[in-house]
């Protein structure tokens, strides 16, 4: 009886080394970069990508020359645009890479009220409908975008 397969996790642990910022893959390398079987780009596992194929990965050069580096960070996220079921939303993917306190219903909240802010939509006696920790998120993103 074959022995069971161990985590992706922990296999691209065992795979890559940490060297300074980047995280270099000591496996297999296909076409010039980092491949895991039935998986691609290891990075995917680390950007929690693999149940979402319509996004893809692409390293950002100006952060990183080595071909070899998986760190998270040196890649772009890039979703696809479905050209053959364009009524199909896409699925949805947060990015581990931004650990946020807040829900994504909260960040769409925080989102359209600097919008409105920052179109003179909304006054700012009106964040008090807000709670208090994400009225102050709201105020920190307006007033950044405004340079104030």
């Amino acid at each position: 009886m074959a022995r069971p397969r161990k985590p992706l996790a922990e296999r691209i642990g065992r795979l890559s080394q940490r060297e300074g910022d980047h995280l270099v893959w000591q496996g297999q390398i296909k076409d010039g970069k980092p491949y895991l079987d039935r998986v691609g780009n290891p990075a995917r596992i680390l950007l929690n990508l693999t149940e979402h194929p319509d996004y893809q990965i692409r390293r950002d050069e100006g952060l990183c020359d080595d071909h070899r580096c998986i760190e998270p960070h040196h890649y772009r996220v890039i979703r696809e645009r479905k050209f053959k079921y364009d009524d199909q939303a896409s699925t949805p993917w947060r990015d581990p890479r931004n650990v946020s306190a807040f829900t994504d219903r909260e960040l769409e909240d925080i989102q359209e009220a600097v919008e409105m802010l920052n179109n003179k939509e909304l006054p700012i006696e009106d964040l008090d409908q807000f709670q208090p920790h994400i009225k102050a998120e709201i105020l920190t993103r307006f007033s950044s975008l405004n340079g104030r």
